[in-house]
């Protein structure tokens, strides 16, 4: 008899038991935020996290030279932790929701609990906001550059924006100690993920954040439709994608209406 693949995030821990024997239910949640806030304090105590905020005015200066205004926000990045409930939903979308090889294991094997805290690398994250398009991608850059002057390993990536969310993210690898279930240390080497973009796409995201968590996820009907999201007028899958779409061609003009007078004004 062929498994019966789980449609939701209820019965998805309900095959984490049958099938995995791991009970995520009361207790765990408990252990997960012990853990992330152990991996927290750790990176936050870190000479790379210490480097990158005594750097930012510097950096600010250097874009406000070649571009002759400033780069970042007033906004002080802030060293956030990914919250369990969503948490699980991403390892039931990599198990189950984008898993092509249901119901054997997905590329690389299943996400379970004595692997999981080093396969998702965004536990520990934190947003850097610029003020300018193209300052996304020239903070990347330097921030790549002193986490190599760290000796750390880095990775960029830019999202490509098909559901209206546009950033760089820069994956960071450090190495944490974090407790076991059974309370001994667990030595791990996973990443922090920075993601970089501008102050009004933050806006967005905010405004829109839990229906951007629905249509990546599981068993939303807009997900499930077969129409595609360019004529589902009045949608919220709509409205969130291409509200997306349309600020960020605006905030590309705005860039070049500022680069375009600072080249009249010469």
């Amino acid at each position: 008899m062929a498994t019966r693949r789980p449609k939701d995030v209820g019965e998805y821990t309900e095959w984490l038991r049958a099938r995995h024997r791991e009970d995520v239910g009361t207790r765990y949640p408990a252990y997960y935020s012990t853990v992330v806030a152990t991996m927290q304090r750790q990176f936050q105590a870190s000479a790379l996290w210490s480097t990158l905020m005594a750097s930012r005015q510097a950096i600010d200066d250097e874009y406000r030279t070649i571009k002759g205004v400033g780069l970042l926000t007033a906004d002080t990045p802030v060293l956030c932790t990914k919250p369990w409930p969503s948490f699980l939903d991403k390892t039931f979308r990599k198990n189950i929701v984008a898993n092509a090889n249901w119901p054997d294991p997905p590329a690389g094997g299943w996400l379970l609990p004595d692997n999981w805290f080093g396969r998702v690398g965004d536990l520990v994250r934190t947003s850097f906001y610029v003020r300018y398009l193209d300052g996304v991608e020239f903070l990347s850059r330097r921030v790549e550059s002193i986490a190599t002057d760290q000796q750390c390993e880095c990775a960029s990536s830019l999202q490509p924006g098909e559901e209206g969310y546009y950033a760089m993210h820069v994956d960071i690898a450090s190495d944490f100690e974090i407790p076991r279930r059974d309370w001994d240390t667990l030595r791990l080497h996973t990443s922090v993920e920075l993601q970089v973009t501008t102050g009004v796409k933050s806006l967005i995201k905010e405004l829109l954040e839990e229906r951007y968590r629905l249509t990546r996820s599981e068993s939303s009907s807009e997900r499930r439709s077969t129409t595609p999201v360019a004529w589902r007028l009045g949608s919220e899958a709509f409205s969130l994608i291409y509200l997306g779409h349309v600020t960020h061609f605006v905030e590309d003009m705005i860039v070049r209406l500022r680069d375009s007078r600072k080249e009249s004004n010469r």
